[in-house]
């Protein structure tokens, strides 16, 4: 909540201070109107801010109003073990800023690129699930205490239906002896710190069993990680078929 009120927040107090600012030339002009003393050039400086004001009023409120109805929207996909259509890229703009607090704390950055029409008849919660829980893996675990880091999601069409989402990080990577393992339940490398090694297995256990997909992870020492998951485009496909296990390259 407290995150989203901080999104929330940046619109509506330039909406707040706009309105201020338009209230007081109201008062000015309405001071002059009564004394008589009202010019042409104050009346168009009037028009001019007024119209302004409109603008950036009606600019900031509508940016709240989407905020709000991205947030109800990825709340309600989050508790929802529903299938629905989702224009993913929109879907991915509105996931990726309810988790700007959690990246905003260590200066991270997060990019997307996805095809604009692009629409997958899906299980929204889960695939937030997912997307939620590789970028908080890559700023617990990859990026280093203090060292701003940067994240990309981007989404492609594959072959036979299907959809390509990568996740990739500027991180330190993972050590070679560890890749066999990151799916294993319970391991971590971060257990002092409160880490239960089970965020990977469960984004294996949600991809698999739940989208009916396939996940692959590649990582070295210094070079960033990178995250695979490729999923069918259309629920009726993920029970119509099994994917294999290996994700073939790009």
């Amino acid at each position: 909540m407290a995150g989203v009120a901080h999104e929330i927040n940046t619109p509506l107090g330039i909406a707040l201070t706009t309105g201020t600012l338009m209230s007081d030339e109201a008062r000015t002009f309405r001071t002059g109107l009564a004394a008589g003393t009202l010019s042409r050039s104050r009346l168009n400086h009037f028009v001019d801010r007024v119209e302004e004001g409109a603008t950036l009023l009606c600019t900031n409120l509508t940016r709240a109003a989407d905020l709000v109805q991205g947030f109800k929207q990825v709340a309600v996909d989050r508790v929802s073990d529903e299938s629905r259509s989702v224009v993913l890229a929109t879907w991915l703009d509105d996931l990726l800023a309810s988790l700007r607090p959690m990246l905003r704390k260590g200066g991270h950055t997060v990019e997307r690129a996805c095809p604009e029409d692009l629409v997958i008849d899906t299980n929204p919660g889960v695939l937030a699930q997912i997307v939620t829980n590789l970028i908080a893996n890559a700023v617990v675990h990859g990026f280093r205490a203090g060292e701003p880091g940067r994240i990309a999601v981007d989404v492609s069409e594959r072959d036979g239906g299907l959809v390509r989402m990568e996740v990739r990080d500027t991180g330190q990577g993972i050590p070679p002896e560890h890749l066999d393992r990151i799916f294993d339940p319970f391991f971590t490398t971060a257990r002092s710190a409160g880490s239960t090694g089970l965020g990977m297995h469960i984004v294996h256990n949600l991809v698999t069993a739940k989208l009916g997909g396939r996940i692959a992870l590649t990582s070295e020492l210094g070079q960033g990680t990178v995250v695979q998951v490729e999923f069918p485009a259309r629920r009726a496909d993920t029970a119509a078929r099994a994917l294999p296990t290996a994700i073939g390259t790009p």
